[in-house]
């Protein structure tokens, strides 16, 4: 009987077939069309913060005397991008988004307040701010005009 290199049989017959047998049943399948979820941000929340999860906040949760904190920080993380530090829409994205300067505009405070909620323009919506942050950055918005 004649071997070829290639050919497997007894123990590493045995071997070659208990490796493609594990890698096969070891392998995680992709769900089917119908098991399949939409991806959401909180799917990579971190494991221990499974069970503290909390929804969005309201003004009762916003903490006490952290107010004007918060809206600086939504302030510089969401809105000076294109409008600058100091509203004149000369932020980082104001040239290419075409960016207002705040501190030229006329507008009520509930005009400022939908263009914050609702979007504008090029500007996304940011309904997701809870309502005392929207009027401290209604309020930050009217002091640039002051100025």
């Amino acid at each position: 009987m004649v071997r070829s290199a290639y050919s497997l049989s007894g123990r590493h017959g045995a071997l070659a077939g208990a490796l493609a047998l594990a890698t096969l049943l070891g392998c995680e399948r992709a769900p089917s069309p119908d098991q399949a979820t939409e991806w959401t941000p909180a799917d990579h929340d971190r494991v221990e913060e499974k069970g503290k999860k909390q929804g969005p906040r309201t003004t009762d949760q916003v903490p006490q005397g952290k107010g004007d904190a918060l809206v600086e920080l939504v302030w510089m993380n969401q809105c000076a991008v294109c409008h600058g530090a100091e509203g004149h829409g000369d932020g980082p994205n104001g040239p290419m988004t075409g960016a207002a300067d705040l501190s030229k505009l006329d507008l009520t405070d509930a005009a400022i307040a939908s263009a914050l909620q609702n979007g504008k323009g090029r500007m996304p919506k940011f309904d997701q701010i809870p309502p005392e942050i929207v009027k401290g950055l209604t309020q930050k918005i009217r002091g640039f005009r002051a100025k």
